[in-house]
């Protein structure tokens, strides 16, 4: 009998061991003396990071191939590395993507909804998990199977599953308004800030924006006031009647 492959196991005759393939060693043979017509069973164990293939030969059937003598035999067997799933997730209000081993994986883009992806990888392997954020986004880590804030290590004996998580990073933005009238002004059509008559000062108002974002500022004024314009950032920024269109940069 000859064995073969990356794999390792055992093939055994009638129930008991018979040849053994020493996982990674890539072959070996055996011979035995059997009884003329008198019928044998083949049967195999894999070892733990292996996979059975297939008899060949004089006898290829699989699972168990019977065998009955009457002449010299030559059976062969193989056994493959056994592979696992590696299930990634990348996900969160940001962008980025997940490495193995320094290959990109998988890759989620900000503001779109997580993205799965999967990768078989031999028994036993050591596999590196990396994140990498996109220039607007900020990587908080991997949980799951393994954990870590920079990434992690898993050992595949058995099937993984990990996800990284993305955010997508915020920058305070101060709206100001001045005058002697009165009047609110929005961001995405919801009211941010108020001026109202007899202030006697500017009023500031502080909210966080998503970087790499466009925002519309838009202003209202209240009944006996009108809206002057705007300035600083906005003064520059495309502008349609009294809204401001900005983008947020780093």
């Amino acid at each position: 009998m000859r064995l073969t492959g990356p794999g390792g196991g055992t093939v055994n005759i009638d129930g008991s061991p018979f040849c053994t393939l020493t996982y990674g060693a890539g072959t070996t043979t055996c011979s035995k003396i059997v009884d003329y017509g008198a019928p044998i069973a083949l049967t195999s164990t894999p070892s733990v990071e292996s996979v059975f293939d297939v008899f060949g030969g004089d006898c290829s059937a699989t699972p168990t191939c019977t065998i009955t003598p009457t002449a010299a035999v030559s059976v062969t067997g193989s056994f493959s590395r056994k592979k696992l799933l590696l299930t990634l997730t990348a996900k969160g209000t940001g962008g980025g993507s997940i490495s193995v081993d320094g290959v990109v994986a998988c890759s989620v883009v900000s503001g779109q909804p997580a993205q799965t992806c999967s990768k078989l990888l031999d028994y036993g392997t050591m596999a590196s998990i990396t994140g990498s954020a996109t220039a607007a986004s900020s990587f908080d880590g991997v949980s799951g199977d393994c954990t870590g804030v920079s990434g992690c290590a898993v050992v595949m004996t058995a099937a993984r599953a990990i996800a990284a998580t993305f955010t997508l990073r915020q920058v305070p933005l101060t709206l100001i308004l001045s005058g002697s009238g009165s009047g609110v002004v929005s961001v995405d059509g919801t009211a941010a800030c108020t001026l109202n008559f007899g202030s006697g000062s500017p009023v500031t108002c502080t909210r966080m924006a998503n970087l790499g974002t466009s925002i519309l500022i838009g202003s209202t004024p209240a009944g006996g006031s009108r809206f002057d314009g705007y300035g600083a950032d906005c003064a520059n920024a495309p502008r349609l009647g009294s809204t401001c269109n900005l983008g947020i940069g780093g």
